[in-house]
């Protein structure tokens, strides 16, 4: 005997003696299921809703929708003056911010602000490399937060019910374009 053919022995088995048990209580197995969906269909009518819909407001509120990317090309930009790439104000989760500028020698700030909280990074750029916010590990709670790096070697994740990003040069070293690009999703 195969291991199907034990396998299904056994489910059979099994079966006889559920449809024995239920036999005896003088009821069936759909006829049960048909009773608690029917107990379950009540409880929610009486609460003014359905099953699908709280399932739907579960996924609603778990999950965050990707929205299409906050950018910045701010040309010439003005020395010390913040250009907002993104202002979100419901249930935001920002993935990753990218920021360059054309101008060789700049430094550059990026100011992330998520319920009041306010985050800056700041590196000198070379011109036309992309630079990347990342956290900063520092044992020093009063420093910087976030950082700059040319690579991803940090996991970035901000979230928050109102956020805000902005950039700005704080050097003038020349008029290249500043651009930042914010990729985030809501709820």
């Amino acid at each position: 005997m195969g291991a199907n053919e034990s396998a299904k022995d056994l489910l059979d088995a099994i079966k006889t003696v559920v449809d024995s048990i239920l036999a005896d209580t003088g009821t069936t197995l759909e006829a049960k299921l048909d009773a608690i969906d029917t107990i379950v269909d009540a409880i929610l009518v009486d609460t003014g809703t359905t099953l699908e819909a709280k399932l739907d407001l579960i996924r609603t509120e778990l999950t965050f929708e990707h929205q299409a990317d906050a950018n910045i090309a701010q040309t010439s930009p003005v020395q010390n003056t913040w250009y907002t790439v993104l202002t979100a104000t419901s249930k935001v989760r920002i993935y990753i911010i990218c920021v360059y500028v054309e101008t060789t020698g700049e430094t550059i700030e990026v100011r992330v602000t998520a319920d009041g909280n306010a985050l800056v990074a700041s590196a000198g750029l070379a011109g036309g490399t992309t630079y990347v916010v990342t956290w900063r590990v520092k044992a020093d709670a009063a420093s910087d937060k976030l950082s700059m790096d040319t690579e991803v070697n940090r996991r970035f994740e901000i979230e928050g019910r109102s956020v805000t990003v902005e950039a700005r040069k704080i050097t003038n070293n020349g008029t290249g374009t500043l651009h930042c690009n914010v990729i985030y999703g809501k709820r």
